[in-house]
């Protein structure tokens, strides 16, 4: 399936951050920055953890299973697709420009976008997809049994370790069609850097400087408040004016509202 190509905003990653910092979440029209450019959204400090007055230093998303997290992950990393807010279920271009659903939806095929970076200046390629869905899908067998009630076996839902045919193209191949997938993907899985994750300890790395293909990265860190600065090399764009997004948590005073500023 084609969806409409076309840069994101990098406005727009403050709408995603007020939705909870959930990734993959664009196409909706981008909000205007405030006074003079810094945008404060106060949040949660460690969602499915327990609520404190601090957040934790913790980009590590693998670690935790997404709890415990420092909040504004889909400021730095982003998944293929996104999902349109506006339209529940329609999918809008992200890493990926577009995708196909093949032999009768058991294959889901991403053709991604080229020139982005990530935010060390490395390129972003098939490879990073690979290592993203290779560690969250686990297990691939063309030999799976059902269960005592004839359900087939979840743990080992695709056929193969994702295939990457050239460094623009991401091929998963399920053992049945799946055409719900391409939506779940979307929804939960951002992508992290083969060449940063390949060398890390997945499992208990706290991922302290991260490196991600969002239109933000980390500025500064304090327990009581994080600091997110745009990147100027931004593949999808300039930004509409605002230049720094700082979260706080739950229940500390915002800073005031003011005019908007040109971008």
């Amino acid at each position: 399936m084609k969806i409409k190509k076309g840069l994101i905003a990098v406005a727009a990653v403050a709408a995603v951050a007020l939705a909870a910092c959930s990734g993959g979440s664009f196409g909706n029209k981008p909000p205007v920055a405030e006074n003079d450019g810094v945008m404060t959204i106060a949040m949660n400090t460690n969602p499915g953890v327990g609520e404190s007055n601090q957040f934790t230093k913790n980009w590590n998303f693998w670690a935790v299973g997404g709890k415990g997290v420092a909040p504004g992950m889909s400021l730095l990393y982003e998944t293929l697709l996104g999902m349109d807010k506006a339209n529940p279920g329609k999918l809008t271009p992200a890493l990926a420009e577009s995708y196909e659903m093949k032999d009768g939806g058991k294959q889901l095929v991403y053709h991604l976008r080229k020139g982005v970076k990530w935010s060390d200046g490395v390129e972003f390629t098939a490879k990073d997809v690979k290592w993203t869905y290779d560690r969250a899908i686990g297990d691939a067998c063309t030999d799976r049994e059902k269960d005592e009630n004839g359900e087939w076996d979840y743990k080992c839902w695709v056929a193969s370790k994702v295939q990457t045919p050239d460094p623009y193209t991401a091929i998963v191949q399920f053992n049945e069609p799946d055409r719900q997938q391409v939506l779940n993907f979307a929804a939960w899985y951002p992508i992290f850097p083969e060449h940063i994750w390949s060398k890390k300890n997945v499992d208990k790395d706290q991922n302290l400087d991260p490196v991600g293909t969002g239109p933000f990265k980390v500025k500064d860190f304090k327990p009581e408040i994080i600091k997110y600065e745009v990147r100027d090399d931004y593949w999808g764009g300039k930004s509409q004016g605002v230049r720094e997004v700082q979260i706080i948590p739950r229940g500390q005073r915002r800073r005031p509202a003011g005019p908007a500023q040109p971008g």
